[in-house]
């Protein structure tokens, strides 16, 4: 049964935010601090337009405000209101620089109506938990699949000092290619390096059984840092949930009379991933993993574990049908030469597998689309990406270090071949520089450093050009490229074209990201990225 929306705005009622007025389609729902709502946006692309749909979220405390027209009240406690609404318009300036593909994408934060707004994408999958209550329990599988993303998102948010503070299903959202998306940061906090909040509010209890029992009186610990092991607990919690069914029990019961755990071997859950779960459950926050990452990379050896598991078991199947095939052929009296026209018989050959060839490079290759623009900086830069056919065109996706178009495959850690691998800056390296493959030696992907540049020494316009929106970047000496927001893929869908823009560098950021370009309407920066996301190249020369 829905929850009964109090006091929202009316259907119809225009907002104006910084870069977009929204049109409130609908409410979405309401929580302890605000009203999320539908709302629609109309963007000119050439002669048409096209309407595009954001979820904005209002600061409303349901048990304190009123509205008067689309105007917000606070009656005689205007003081606690505007405490909160401080909080609130902070942290979603922080969250607006948290971009990550399974992270929702916060636009811009803006006042009106005497409250406080921010817009964020939209995404229409409907959220992981009416996913479970529909399954009755989600399988191993999708699991695994869901919990890696979350723990990447969420040691994504940890390295920018950001927690999340309220992880459970209902705060996860699935997009149509079945990636899942982390929402609702109303708890969340930026913490200083020292582990300290840096607002004097507390940081919540979260919500029961999915929060442990350290979240509700922690305070601040400059000897133990960032308590990164609050949303460890509440990764485990939301797996419990995602394998049972049933939410897990709070975390006093679980201290007492710690986890049930039968409920899970009932489900025929492996005993390695309940190991995980209730690892990540412990009561004590030292007895827990004490990172995101380390709770991953045990998924992870789980998940490549099924994976030879399955190869195995191919391998066996495979030689099966190999060798009654060749039976087959010596007791139908097919039993000859390769047919080479001489008619002679002979021995089976039994090498019916060649070694699988090197990806050749693209034959047709344009010879006249990419040239290049001097902007007046260290290089040149092409006038279209690698795979256009014109400036406006989005060209190809790579995965980081890959050199053939992921078009064809999933963009996925499982794909991608350098992914948790040392690297360093692949310019110009053949095996890994998507540019220098389909271009020839004299093109390059750009390093960190000439992305930089361009953002530093450039003036970026956005814009529209023949249909696609995207930035014109003009050079100091009046030369200027357009960069068209042709998005990102991740698994099989693309997303966020028209929107943004992410432009792969040559240059790493550990293991398992890499620096480029990334842009929306109303900001552009160096940013860094997940390397098995698919995202265009932009070519330079020296």
């Amino acid at each position: 049964m829905e929850n009964r929306i109090i006091n929202a705005l009316a259907e119809g009622t225009v907002l104006h935010g910084m870069g977009h007025e929204y049109r409130i389609i609908k409410a979405l729902g309401q929580g302890s601090f605000g009203i999320t709502y539908l709302a629609e946006t109309t963007s000119h692309a050439g002669a048409g337009s096209m309407h595009m749909k954001f979820a904005v979220k209002e600061f409303f405390m349901h048990e304190i405000n009123g509205r008067e027209g689309t105007s917000v009240t606070s009656g005689n406690q205007s003081g606690l209101t505007s405490r909160y609404k401080n909080k609130f318009l902070t942290e979603a300036k922080n969250l607006s620089s948290l971009n990550h593909s399974n992270i929702v994408r916060v636009f811009e934060p803006f006042q009106e109506n005497d409250t406080v707004y921010y817009a964020m994408e939209y995404i229409s999958g409907g959220n992981l938990d009416e996913k479970i209550e529909q399954q009755n329990g989600l399988s191993v599988a999708q699991t695994i699949k869901y919990s890696m993303q979350i723990a990447n998102a969420l040691s994504f948010m940890h390295s920018r000092n950001v927690l999340h503070l309220d992880l459970k299903p209902s705060n996860i959202m699935l997009r149509e290619d079945d990636s899942v998306v982390l929402i609702d940061f109303g708890l969340s906090k930026q913490f200083d390096n020292d582990g300290n909040p840096e607002s004097s509010t507390t940081i919540g209890g979260g919500t029961p059984g999915y929060s442990p029992l350290d979240q509700s009186s922690y305070h601040g610990s400059t000897e133990h840092g960032l308590p990164v092991t609050m949303d460890v607990y509440a990764l485990g919690a939301t797996m419990y949930k995602m394998l049972t069914g049933e939410r897990p029990p709070v975390a006093s019961d679980v201290m007492n009379e710690g986890l049930p755990l039968d409920l899970l071997r009932k489900r025929t859950v492996p005993e390695k991933l309940i190991r995980i779960i209730e690892h990540a459950m412990q009561p004590k926050k030292v007895n827990r993993y004490q990172s995101v990452n380390e709770m991953f990379g045990a998924l992870k050896k789980i998940s490549r574990d099924g994976v030879s598991k399955r190869r195995r078991k191919f391998a066996v199947i495979a030689s099966f049908l190999v060798a009654c095939l060749l039976l087959m052929g010596k007791l139908c009296g097919t039993d000859s030469k390769p047919n080479d026209g001489s008619g002679g018989g002979g021995k089976v050959d039994t090498a019916i597998v060649d070694t699988p060839k090197a990806p050749e490079p693209p034959t047709d290759v344009p010879e006249i689309v990419y040239d290049c623009v001097d902007l007046g900086l260290s290089v040149k830069w092409a006038t279209c990406n690698v795979g256009a056919n014109s400036p406006e065109d989005y060209g190809n996706y790579y995965m980081w270090g890959h050199t053939e178009d992921c078009s064809k495959m999933d963009c996925s850690e499982e794909n991608c071949k350098i992914y948790n691998v040392d690297k360093s800056d692949i310019s110009g390296d053949s095996l890994y520089d998507a540019a220098r493959v389909y271009l020839g030696d004299a093109w390059r992907m750009p390093t960190k450093a000439e992305c930089q540049e361009l953002v530093d020494s450039c003036v970026w316009e956005w814009t529209t050009q023949g249909k696609a929106n995207g930035y014109k970047v003009t050079g100091k000496n009046g030369n200027s490229i357009f960069l068209p927001a042709a998005g990102y893929r991740t698994g099989s869908s693309v997303n966020n074209q028209g929107e943004s823009g992410y432009y792969w560098s040559s240059s790493p950021n550990g293991p398992e990201l890499a620096h480029g370009l990334d842009f929306y309407d109303s900001h552009h920066y160096v940013h860094y990225f997940n390397r098995c996301n698919g995202h265009p190249v932009r070519p330079v020369l020296e």
